[in-house]
């Protein structure tokens, strides 16, 4: 699966990934993993986490140059989180991380004898992967080397939990000093960036919104997230002009369904993310922004598809990847009148609630994509399609074996 070509990861949390240690294969001396991100208008840049003195080289089709530094080794002072104070630590970050943008129509890029996944100008498949909760092993670090990753960013990334290491590490953008996470006073600047898109060939591209700081509840109307996310919305809807099939992605579900128990232990089922809501319906009552068809998303601990016959893009959410995992049931028919924002009318739902596992998608035509659901032995355990805005899968529920 992941060695075809015009293939693209989509990784939704980037979560305690930030903690984890990967190693690699090829023998350049002290570089310990090696990795290729996306940004805006596609641009990818390379990046290399190394324990060496400096920079590595890397060679674009048999010219080498030497890696740029993004961030050095050392430690930053302890900072509020969101742990109690006996519970927390200076961050102590002990690697380099060094980076190259890759010039567009490289054909070949290496560094040492590893030689780095490019991306093509038309992306037919997409694995998505979302909160992952770190359980990995040596040897999933194939995945850094199997496509370009386009990242979003979780709640996990925000400045007062693992915001340091996703600038230093993750963010497709240039590190700039205010904006690193290290200074708490500067959080209004390092909890927030703006949507970019990229270009997924043939009029379709993916929209990456950062809603890593929302909340689930309405935000004061002097909340400064008020204005950032209003901003983003229109940011998001300008993008929308450039493509005519939009996917999507940000951590939080804004049009999923969440399940918990109530104080009687009943199934209570919740709407998608009030924070995000509160703010694009004011400007939409439909909150997303029109042009949008797909939306993919993270955070809750399931894999789940929802979709509208009023005129609201498809939700998927795959917050099944490897961490703790959500337990509490989803039914497999959504009581009549459940909606996950106001005036969204429910068509379609499926769920898979107490497994790990991964999604792909596979473009089929201009508007259709073909969906898989696979656990984590490579099982398919559902399938669906996306024709435009509309989603329907095969299975309603899938149940556990």
């Amino acid at each position: 699966m992941l060695k075809l070509s015009g293939i693209a990861a989509l990784i939704l949390a980037a979560g305690a990934l930030l903690g984890c240690a990967t190693t690699s294969t090829h023998k350049t001396a002290g570089t310990l993993s090696t990795y290729v991100v996306l940004g805006a208008n596609g641009a990818a840049v390379a990046r290399a986490i190394t324990t060496d003195a400096q920079c590595p080289m890397i060679q674009f089709d048999g010219r080498g140059v030497r890696m740029n530094l993004r961030a050095a080794p050392g430690s930053e002072p302890l900072r509020p989180t969101h742990s109690a104070p006996a519970d927390s630590k200076p961050s102590d970050f002990p690697v380099r991380v060094c980076e190259k943008a890759i010039p567009p129509d490289t054909r070949q890029a290496k560094i040492g004898e590893l030689s780095l996944p490019l991306p093509k100008h038309e992306i037919d498949r997409i694995v998505v992967i979302g909160d992952t909760g770190c359980r990995l092993k040596k040897s999933d670090n194939a995945l850094l080397k199997a496509a370009p990753w386009a990242l979003v960013r979780g709640n996990h990334e925000s400045c007062s939990r693992a915001g340091q290491g996703w600038w230093r590490m993750l963010d497709s953008r240039p590190l700039r000093a205010g904006q690193d996470c290290n200074d708490p006073s500067n959080d209004n600047i390092g909890n927030y960036t703006e949507p970019y898109a990229v270009p997924l060939g043939n009029d379709a591209q993916l929209i990456m919104f950062d809603s890593s700081n929302t909340q689930n509840s309405v935000f004061a109307s002097d909340d400064l997230r008020q204005k950032i996310y209003s901003d983003d919305y229109r940011k998001i809807e300008q993008l929308s002009q450039n493509a005519d099939f939009n996917f999507m992605a940000n951590h939080h579900p804004i049009l999923g369904v969440d399940a918990e128990l109530d104080e009687q232990g009943r199934v209570e089922l919740k709407p998608g993310n009030q924070g995000i809501q509160s703010v694009f319906g004011k400007i939409n009552p439909l909150i997303i922004p029109p042009r949008i068809d797909v939306l993919l998303s993270g955070h809750i601990h399931v894999w789940q598809e929802v979709s509208f016959s009023s005129p609201h893009p498809s939700q998927f959410v795959a917050g099944f990847s490897g961490t703790m995992e959500d337990l509490v049931p989803l039914p497999a028919h959504l009581p009549p009148g459940t909606s996950p924002a106001p005036g969204a009318v429910i068509e379609h739902h499926s769920s898979w609630v107490n497994g790990f596992g991964y999604m792909t998608m596979e473009r089929k035509g201009p508007q259709q994509w073909d969906v898989k659901v696979w656990d984590d032995t490579g099982r398919q355990v559902n399938t669906c399609t996306i024709n435009g805005r509309h989603s329907v899968c095969a299975l309603a529920q899938v149940n556990r074996p």
